[in-house]
């Protein structure tokens, strides 16, 4: 009895390739699905150091010439405007004023002394105090006593400048039984934050005798009277 084992080779031959086949397609398909997870690695972002550049010597000084001129710039642009005022006359920072002053008094000549605090604790603003005066002329003497107000302010805020004026007002008793009020301007120039120098153009003033008092048979008799003088700040 006889038999071909052929077909059996040929059946197995078979059956190996189909599962090598089988075997490769999964493999393939295991390599798609992997590459179309998205992955878990970080993912590195681009560095942004840069290697230094060297600059030469002549480099960096063109570059520090062009920052100090800029600088300079800015320095002119922002004082633009500003006067160039010596720093003896900048603005003060004291309140209290002595002043003592000399000038004519309608037909006499006189001395006025005051003194002055204003009450904002610097040299603007509304300030009180007291005036004494005394004037003279061939053998007569006039002299008076009394209070002040006055309201300083800088005549130009925004320069740097110690220049002050103000209108004042006074009350004061004279000694032959009158009752004397001025009204007027005054300027005041600083120097040094410690002394002054002011002038008071025109002072009007009327004096008001009382009882049978009077003035060349006056009992309201109009004055003026102008002073210049100096004084100092504490």
């Amino acid at each position: 009895m006889s038999f071909s084992i052929a077909p059996l080779v040929i059946t197995l031959s078979q059956s190996t390739t189909v599962a090598a086949a089988s075997d490769a397609s999964a493999q393939a398909d295991a390599a798609v699905s992997e590459e179309s997870q998205p992955s878990t690695e970080p993912v590195a972002e681009p560095s942004s150091y840069h290697e230094p550049v060297a600059t030469t010597a002549a480099e960096q000084s063109s570059t520090s010439t062009t920052r100090v001129r800029g600088e300079r710039i800015a320095a002119d642009n922002a004082s633009a405007g500003t006067w160039k005022v010596p720093e003896s006359m900048r603005p003060g920072t004291r309140a209290h004023v002595l002043e003592f002053g000399f000038g004519p008094y309608s037909r006499w000549w006189g001395l006025e002394a005051s003194y002055l605090y204003h009450l904002s604790g610097g040299p603007t603003g509304p300030a009180v105090g007291a005036v004494a005066s005394g004037s003279a002329w061939l053998g007569s003497a006039s002299f008076s006593f009394g209070g002040k107000f006055q309201w300083d302010f800088r005549l130009f805020p925004s320069q740097p400048l110690g220049l002050y004026v103000g209108p004042f007002a006074t009350v004061a008793y004279q000694h032959r039984s009158a009752i004397r009020s001025d009204i007027g301007a005054h300027a005041r120039l600083l120097f040094n934050d410690r002394w002054v120098v002011f002038v008071q153009p025109l002072v009007l003033g009327m004096y008001f005798f009382m009882g049978d008092a009077n003035y060349w048979g006056r009992q309201v008799w109009p004055t003026y009277h102008a002073s210049l003088g100096g004084g100092v700040t504490f």
